[in-house]
């Protein structure tokens, strides 16, 4: 019923939404000579395009204002009784943006003409938001074509106050004021294009049918929400009063690129690296044209864009040799069928010697790498040739035996074909009547390639992606105007796992050794498929009257999107170490399976509505008071918690249907000040408080027992024995039954936070505007960020088995025997609990559970819940100066000094660099420190040169000689922070994923070690001793205690020239023919960077070599050389044919 209301409401309510608006405004005072204002003066805009002509009137003030412009430039004129004729040519009109600019009128007889070009650009003196609008000419800037394939949206990169999100995984675009990319907001033509599983844009766009793409940061007016990160809105281009098109073809090849260090790495020693194939082709064109000259227009677009590839892992895949697995067949006591089916898909290297990711010392302490000869320690006599993996073998005289391991290269075959074709319709029924419409077809067939090794890769044949909208505006009288809006969108995607078995297990798993950066099985997130339709209207009022801009807004939209994704569905396996998997132990790193067949319904309800006052006091002082409200319905598949509502303990833990918020109040206070009549300074602040949305895949992986099921390994009653684990059939895939409400609570895995609570920004802002003649634009700003209830990942009943006083301790050098006896706690009367005591609060027993929650019976799984608990900080100090074309000319310099710091930011496995869950679950407060997102300082500089000479020659001089572009963009971006993690669970709390490792301050910066363990006299493990005294961090031990914070290592910083050239002939006016070249990291610098250089797009690492460079013992700790890309230099060429 809510969803029929919420329509309703949209079409009888006269309200003004502008949230994703397609438009822009402009307003300004018709003034004398002297100064003083012009009362009741006739103002024209008439677009130089089309040739539609918009009227208003100067209220009693001299201050007019149009709304809803089409953004394009337009000749804006003055005219009143005893006055001339002020006309202002080519005045620019943006999207989603508000511009001053006020008009001075003559004594009666002359007519004025000014040239825009030759005036300070206009600036929003009236509201306090932080806006920036790229045009056409910078929709062409090389950064609409870098690697990830993110298109326009990679130009926010070139505005202050923005960081590139690096490897975070989670989330698109950038991060924006400190807030997390999932909080971005995605628009097309005023319509959604969010994905509500996941957030990120659906629909994409080709980037020569767009007319302008605006970014909106932090502080925007009560007509923007959804979410409180950035807004992304790009309007179509749209037909003219003169036919129009575009022919063209982008090209990329691997001829054309340099060598990335992935591909030297995946390299046989001895061979010469090649790049694997790449074939990027991507054509299309569009042409707009009059249907009724000066009233109809229609613009229509079409684009192919097929990838043929070969397909690189993203680290080094290491495997035994031919002689290694010869070793391994004659070490006895092994799981032959583990082996069998490793062997099947881990083919052999061919050389030995060169994996990465093997440990820097042998199970005694031995040296196994170069490096550590190097520093002094002896080789392994079980592996003199170095760079061995180690079984445990009772045969040998050291109880290990070494095994050759090698590079396995991995390259496969691989494609995506993306197909795009859009149309749109203008229809200027009248001068106060508009009717804008589009529609979006995106047909996208690709290979899924997450697999590790291709064997498992699997064909995508259709992943769809539909977008509409219709608009209609109208105005009532020159102060008052009204829009609807209607929009639909709609999106299709499956993925599936293939027809893979596993002698005795029910699934095939993903298998994972962190020591050989290796996973067998297929796409660790399949199977899974999702569908979005979302229909939403919304009707839209802007009211001037007397000093004040009255706008109001109301939108329903309805949601509709079945879906299935079980995560970790078929069982998700990591050893440490090959020899763990070969002995069937249970796995040490990480062991979880989920069970359930249940269909997800993401289908929901939601209205917004908001109000806003922009009261004039002065011609030249603007207050804007406005509030927002937002109210969404919990996602249907979430109401199904109820299920185990039985399970419920009043005071610890509920299983209610979730209920929605109903307090998601916005309000928004803004300044605006232009000193003196000139309006070329302006000096702006504001406050806000914004609302993000729970995306579903929090919800589709929440499900009660009765629907799902997930289990741990070790401490769940279904775990195998610990040395027969795949052999009785890893974690079972059960279909929950409960006959006692005990066996409920033990099968809970999941829980729904009962009364939801958005995640919230609050942001203040205060900055200064001044644009200079020759078309200069300067501005300082400074802006602070508040993240609250940010969801993160949380095991409500989880529980360290030490704490501040009961842990065993890691010495730098060994102590003495007598000090080790005098150690009061053992590992083993750890593990037993025989340390817990009401005050200290430890688990009884050492089974890892809170007391609350084992007494209570919650004692069969951890219990997972996403809980609003995380916080971040943001301080940043924002230049930018801007120069707008002229003689040529044409740039952005950005400059962004900023700190922000959470206790959270992936929350969801999408990468290994920052840990998604904390270290302790019942201390999140001890995770606060540096983010992920924290990037102290980034710098831009995007310019466009068009080369000003020859213009007006002859037809040889302008073609030959003339008519080249240059457009350079320079990136400068401190490096990303990443979390050492010790790869065990140390504290004892059932999770690896966030324990971290101990800092020695006197060791050398950057290097690491690991541990041998430290025996009272009685044989019981009472402390560790660092192997390296000289390294900086220590791997922890079981039970021993960290002493470093999150995100204390850095990566590289991006240091990166992009660069674009092209040369045009003018056959005619009309006619032209434009080639072009663009080159992404120009200088091949090597850049090891865990993320995209000059691309939005989201990606993680998520991989066992990760895990090995964050690891104190591991082989490549801190060796960023060995494990990311270098981001070598590629290419593209392009070849346009304009009419």
């Amino acid at each position: 019923m809510l969803g029929l209301t919420v329509l309703a409401l949209g079409t009888i309510l006269p309200t003004q939404l502008r949230a994703q608006a397609i438009s822009g405004d402009v307003v300004g005072t018709v003034l004398d000579k002297t100064g003083g204002a012009v009362p009741g003066a006739a103002v024209e805009a008439v677009s130089t395009t089309t040739g539609v002509k918009y009227t208003t009137k100067a209220n009693d003030n001299g201050e007019y204002r149009f709304t809803n412009l089409p953004v394009g430039t337009y000749n804006l004129s003055a005219s009143a009784a005893n006055f001339g004729t002020t006309t202002i040519h080519d005045f620019k009109v943006d999207l989603n943006r508000t511009v001053t600019q006020n008009i001075t009128l003559e004594i009666k007889g002359a007519i004025t003409s000014i040239e825009v070009s030759g005036e300070a650009p206009a600036l929003d003196a009236t509201t306090p938001t932080i806006s920036t609008t790229f045009e056409l000419k910078q929709l062409e800037l090389p950064s609409t074509n870098a690697n990830g394939g993110s298109g326009v949206l990679n130009l926010s990169l070139l505005t202050a106050g923005v960081a590139n999100a690096g490897a975070l995984g989670a989330g698109s675009g950038p991060a924006i004021g400190g807030q997390r990319p999932r909080n971005n907001n995605f628009t097309v033509e005023g319509i959604d294009n969010n994905s509500k599983g996941v957030t990120g844009p659906l629909v994409p766009v080709p980037s020569d049918s767009i007319a302008e793409f605006t970014v909106l940061q932090n502080e925007y007016s009560p007509e923007f929400g959804h979410s409180n990160g950035g807004q992304f809105n790009y309007v179509l281009k749209s037909g003219t009063n003169q036919f129009h098109g575009l022919a063209y073809e982008y090209f990329q090849n691997r001829d054309l690129n340099a060598i990335d260090a992935i591909v030297a790495r995946n390299t046989l020693p001895g061979d010469t690296p090649k790049n694997p194939r790449f074939d990027n082709n991507r054509f299309g064109g569009n042409i707009g044209g009059p249907i009724l000259k000066n009233k109809l227009f229609f613009f229509g677009s079409a684009q192919y864009n097929p990838v043929g590839q070969a397909t690189l892992p993203g680290s080094v895949v290491c495997t035994p040799t031919a002689a290694g697995y010869t070793t391994i067949g004659g070490i006895t006591g092994l799981s032959q069928n583990n082996l069998t089916q490793f062997k099947t898909y881990a083919t052999p290297a061919a050389a030995a010697g060169n994996c990465p990711s093997v440990p820097d010392f042998d199970p005694a302490g031995n040296a196994n790498t170069q490096k550590q000869v190097a520093k002094g320690f002896l080789p392994s006599p079980a592996c003199p040739q170095l760079n061995c993996v180690y079984i445990t073998n009772s045969a040998a005289a050291l109880g290990f035996t070494g095994v050759d391991v090698g590079v396995l290269p991995v390259v496969a075959p691989n494609y995506i074909n993306n197909l795009t074709w859009l149309g749109k319709l203008d229809y200027d029924i009248s001068a106060s009547d508009q009717l804008r419409g589009a529609i979006i077809f995106n047909d996208t067939k690709f290979i899924d390639n997450a697999a590790t090794l291709p064997v498992f890769y699997q064909l995508v044949p259709g992943n769809i992606n539909r977008l509409v909208t219709v608009n209609e505006y109208h105005t009532f009288t020159p102060s008052v105007s009204n829009e609807l809006r209607f929009g639909f969108n709609r999106s299709y995607l499956n993925f599936t796992t293939g027809n893979f078995t596993f002698p005795g297990l029910d699934a095939f798993p993903n298998l994972s050794y962190d020591e050989l950066g290796l996973n067998i099985g297929p796409d660790p997130n399949a199977p899974q498929y999702s569908y979005q339709n979302l229909y939403t209207l919304g009707d839209n009022l802007t009211w001037a009257k007397g000093r004040h801009t009255l706008k109001f807004g109301v939108e329903g939209r309805k949601y509709i999107s079945p879906q299935f994704f079980t995560q970790r569905a078929r069982g998700d396996y990591e050893w440490a170490t090959l020899d763990g998997y070969l002995h069937d132990i249970t796995p040490e790193t990480f062991a979880e399976r989920s069970s359930g067949t249940t269909v997800y319904y993401g289908d929901q309800s939601a209205i917004y509505w908001y109000a806003n006052d922009s009261w004039h006091i002065r011609s030249n002082l603007t207050i804007n008071l406005g509030v927002r409200y937002e109210y969404t319905t919990i996602q249907s598949g979430e109401r199904a918690q109820k299920l185990n509502i039985a399970a419920s303990v009043p005071g610890l833990i509920s299983f209610e249907e979730p209920r929605a918020p109903k307090n998601n109040w916005g309000p928004r206070i803004g300044i605006a000040y232009s000193p003196g009549s000139s309006g070329n300074t302006s000096v702006r602040a504001g406050f806000a408080i914004g609302y993000d949305v729970l995306y579903d895949n929090i919800g589709s992986l929440s499900l009660p027992p009765q629907q799902s099921g997930t289990a741990d390994c070790p401490g769940n009653p279904s775990c195998p024995p610990s040395n027969a684990f795949l052999a009785n059939g890893g974690i079972p895939s059960t279909t929950p039954v409960f006959s006692t409400i005990a066996e409920q609570r033990a099968a809970t895995a999941s829980q729904i936070r009962v009364d939801q609570i958005d995640p919230q920004s609050i942001t203040w802002t205060l900055g200064v505007q001044h644009s200079f003649p020759k078309n200069f634009t300067a501005e300082v700003r400074y802006v602070g960020t508040s993240g609250v209830h940010l969801d993160g990942q949380k095991r409500l009943n989880a529980a360290t088995l030490i704490n501040d006083t009961v842990f065993l301790p890691t010495y730098i050098t060994a102590p003495s025997q007598a000090t080790l006896d005098a150690l009061p706690y053992t590992r083993a009367g750890i593990a037993s609990g025989a340390y817990s005591t009401p005050a200290n609060g430890l688990p009884i027993g050492g089974d890892t559970l809170v007391p609350a929650y084992d007494n209570a019976g919650f004692n069969g799984s951890y219990i997972v819940s996403f809980q609003p608990n995380g916080h971040s900080t943001y301080h940043g100090l924002a230049t930018q100066v801007t120069k707008r074309m002229s003689n040529g000319l044409q740039f952005t310099a950005a400059h962004t000094w900023s700190r922000t710091i959470d206790d959270s930011t992936a929350d969801f496995f999408s990468t290994i660099l920052t840990p998604r869950r904390p270290q302790d679950f019942q201390n999140l407060a001890a995770d606060r420190a540096n983010s992920a997102l924290d990037h102290r300082h980034r710098f831009t500089l995007a310019l466009i040169y068009d080369l000003p000479f020859f213009k007006h020659g002859n037809w040889m001089e302008k073609n030959l000689i003339g008519n080249w572009q240059f457009s350079p963009i320079y990136t400068y971006q401190t490096a990303q922070w990443m979390t050492v993690q010790s790869a065990t669970d140390a504290n004892g709390n059932g999770d690896s994923a966030g324990d971290r490792a101990i800092f020695n301050p006197a060791g050398a910066p950057g290097t690491g070690t690991g541990v041998t363990a430290l025996t009272n006299s009685a044989g019981a493990v009472v402390a560790y001793r660092a192997i390296n005294p000289n390294a900086q961090y220590i791997r922890l031990g079981l039970f021993a205690k960290s002493n470093v914070a999150r995100n204390t290592l850095k990566g590289q910083a991006i240091n990166d020239w992009d660069f674009s050239v092209s040369k045009k002939f003018n056959f005619t006016e009309s006619l032209g023919l434009q080639f072009s070249a663009s080159a992404y990291n120009l200088f091949n610098h090597a850049q090891f960077n865990p993320g995209f250089l000059n691309d939005v797009a989201s990606i993680g690492f998520t991989n066992g070599n990760v895990r090995t460079f964050l690891n104190p013992a591991g082989g490549t700790f801190n060796d960023i050389q060995s494990v990311f890309p270098s981001n070598a230099r590629t290419m593209q060429l392009g070849v346009r044919f304009t009419f």
